[in-house]
């Protein structure tokens, strides 16, 4: 079965799993969004879990209790608000009081969060005075690498 999967893994093409990935996105506000085709909630939230536990290094258990938060704010008339690079993984009672904050205001309230991933976002990004359609871009793509040689590997 080993070499089966191996063999599988194998023909995967890393150039389509990149583009694959960095397409997924999730909206509450499918209005202000026309342009997104699929709305994936389920994804971005497994997305999310994993590359959580993943940092946590936790491999036995499931992240159930998160809420998905849009550092651009959702309301913002910008697909790129809907990429995974654009979200992060918080409790309810700290994200329904973020809401449309700028993203400055907004880290300063991520460091509450006990998530390592928000804790490495905060870390990479606190000194970042610009949060836009380049750097969601760029974090996507960061994060696809991450899950692509890291995360979904064979082991």
């Amino acid at each position: 079965m080993d070499e089966f999967i191996n063999k599988l893994y194998e023909k995967v093409n890393k150039e389509k799993f990149i583009s694959e990935f960095c397409q997924l996105t999730f909206t509450n506000q499918q209005k202000k969004h026309p342009n997104i085709k699929r709305n994936a909630r389920k994804e971005a939230r497994y997305i999310l879990s994993e590359y959580e536990m993943f940092l946590a290094s936790i491999d036995d258990c499931t992240i159930t209790k998160i809420t998905i938060e849009h550092i651009l704010p959702d309301s913002t008339n910008m697909d790129c608000v809907c990429y995974i690079g654009n979200l992060l993984p918080l409790v309810k009672s700290l994200n329904k009081n973020i809401k449309d904050s700028p993203v400055s205001n907004k880290i300063t309230k991520y460091k509450s969060s006990s998530f390592r991933s928000v804790a490495e976002f905060i870390k990479l990004y606190e000194s970042n005075n610009v949060w836009d359609e380049s750097t969601i871009k760029k974090r996507t793509v960061s994060l696809a690498n991450v899950f692509w040689k890291q995360i979904w590997i064979i082991r």
